[in-house]
């Protein structure tokens, strides 16, 4: 009762500032305007403590402005402050609660605490606010998923689509391993070589005295699968096969396939372990004969491209019919992507397009080289126990490219992350600045050709770099590379990457920054300080002013 009595109460006290705003002249009004437009234009460049510096004032000011708190919300939930984040976005809703993005924040930070049931009821309310906007719809069967089972949540959307007159194709399937199911139907792998032992090592940061810990974990079995008759779906590594089967190595892991998350899965409505609610309405449908797979999730990102993707080439070689079946790929990947392909095969491509499907009378299949989650729900999951980058499979990206010893490297780089939008160097053109004085070149991967961004690690001498997917491509410089990488303070799965290049012969050292944003978060902000960047480099040997 005391919630509806300040709901009430706002929305006459609102009223009533609209009439004086409108009948005593506007310049108080204008000046909200341009308060709300400083908070939009921080909101944009996810200027998360800005944001909250001025959103507290704004509110100050302006107490019944339901827009400024849940702007204000937003940035303490993307700092990962989530009870603050529900505190605000609730009052904004008090103000007002016709304002879907305050519904949408709250949902975001209860689901980030485990509350999955209080964001169904606010996600429900922001359905009946505007019932077009399919992501609202999809987070709430996603949500009645996880807490009340795919089986009430395919009836809820099927119920949605009947009110909207839309299609509700969907399908509830089994999600298992390739291998598994293979076996089940009687189907023959053909094996293309043996498990590896992929080394795991803790980052080597300077001037830490914490002890170097080093396990080993097991790479998936290679094998290549032929199957007949299987659905493939754009921006999804799901297969689903004639039978009903979802067929995913990553969902089906034994262990710890009750941990990923399917989220971003664009074919999934919801989930449960080990089952998936299918949605095909989105899809247009398109026949082929033949076809090998290389498409799926996160294929448009470097990190997943190199290390998860383009492996799967070095088994999929070893079927005696490779050569003569065209490669399937998303149509939408950067060019990179395809130029690096064009290195390691020369088959023809059939392009994948955005929300369309195909199915195929045979697919060739293999597995990545280790269990590759594009995202896991919380879990306690040792991260040492869960693969990272195969060298075997690093070697093999290398390819033709081998290191040539006569090559002068002289180069002096660093690596921008300026297109980035999560785990930003905030002073990365401070840095730029400095480290300009002493001969480093400022350079954004992601702009270059293939072509040009191995040339440019064969020609390195002293690599600086933020953590990122870019230093993927350290396998094509010389092992005698000095590599520097700028970090957060905690570095979470970076063992998965030191590991295997220190068996390769690299020897990166990391330096630890300070945080921007929540300590525990894996994309924070951070910042470097010069000073310390600069006595790292010296104690690496770094000369030249």
């Amino acid at each position: 009762m005391k919630l509806i009595g300040k709901v009430v109460a706002a929305k006459i006290i609102s009223r009533i500032r609209k009439y004086l705003r409108k009948y005593l002249g506007g310049a108080s009004g204008l000046a909200e305007s341009n308060s709300l437009d400083l908070l939009r234009s921080l909101s944009s460049q996810m200027n998360w403590f800005a944001l909250e510096s001025k959103g507290c004032e704004v509110i100050s000011k302006y107490p019944l402005q339901d827009e400024a708190f849940a702007l204000l919300a937003y940035s303490l939930q993307q700092q990962g402050r989530l009870e603050e984040a529900v505190t605000f976005a609730v009052q904004a809703l008090a103000i007002s609660d016709s304002r879907w993005l305050s519904y949408y924040i709250a949902v975001v930070a209860l689901k980030g605490l485990g509350r999955v049931k209080d964001a169904c009821e606010y996600l429900r309310k922001a359905v009946a606010i505007d019932p077009g906007r399919s992501q609202g719809m999809k987070a709430l069967i996603e949500a009645i998923g996880a807490t009340d089972g795919i089986e009430l949540a395919a009836s809820e959307y099927a119920a949605y689509c009947r009110r909207t007159r839309c299609r509700a194709d969907l399908a509830i399937a089994n999600v298992r391993t390739v291998r598994d199911w293979a076996q089940n139907i009687g189907l023959r792998l053909k094996e293309a070589g043996e498990a590896e032992e992929i080394p795991f090592e803790s980052p080597h940061v300077w001037r830490s005295v914490s002890e170097i810990q080093t396990h080993v974990a097991i790479s998936n079995k290679p094998y290549v699968a032929d199957i007949s008759d299987a659905r493939i779906f754009s921006h999804s590594s799901l297969i689903l096969t004639s039978d009903g089967t979802i067929l995913s190595d990553t969902g089906g892991h034994p262990r710890f396939g009750r941990y990923v998350s399917f989220v971003y899965d664009a074919a999934v409505l919801a989930q449960e372990p080990g089952k998936v609610l299918f949605y095909f309405s989105k899809y247009t449908t398109r026949e082929i004969e033949a076809g090998i797979l290389l498409s799926g999730l996160a294929s448009n990102a470097f990190g997943h491209w190199i290390p998860e993707f383009l492996p799967k080439l070095q088994f999929l070689k070893e079927h005696p019919d490779f050569e003569k079946l065209p490669i399937i790929v998303d149509a939408d990947m950067p060019q990179s992507h395809f130029e690096h392909l064009q290195r390691l095969s020369n088959n023809a491509l059939i392009r994948l397009q955005a929300n369309e499907s195909f199915i195929c009378r045979r697919l060739l299949v293999a597995p990545s080289p280790a269990f590759s989650p594009v995202e896991l729900f919380p879990n306690d999951i040792p991260v040492h126990e869960m693969p990272g980058l195969s060298p075997r499979a690093l070697l093999f990206i290398r390819g033709d490219q081998s290191i040539e010893k006569a090559k002068i490297r002289a180069r002096r780089i660093f690596l921008a992350r300026k297109n980035t939008k999560w785990r930003r160097l905030l002073n990365e053109q401070e840095i730029a600045a400095d480290l300009a004085n002493v001969g480093f070149e400022t350079i954004v991967a992601e702009e270059m050709k293939a072509s040009e961004q191995i040339d440019l690690f064969q020609s390195a001498q002293w690599i600086v770099a933020p953590n990122g997917s870019a230093l993927l491509n350290l396998v094509f410089a010389d092992p005698g590379v000095k590599l520097l990488i700028l970090s957060q303070p905690n570095l979470f799965n970076w063992g998965t990457f030191q590991g295997p290049m220190l068996a390769l012969g690299y020897k990166p050292i990391w330096v630890r920054g300070e945080t921007a944003v929540a300590l525990n978060q894996k994309h924070s902000d951070y910042v470097v300080p010069i000073e310390s960047l600069r006595k790292v480099l010296a104690e690496m040997g770094l000369e030249g002013e």
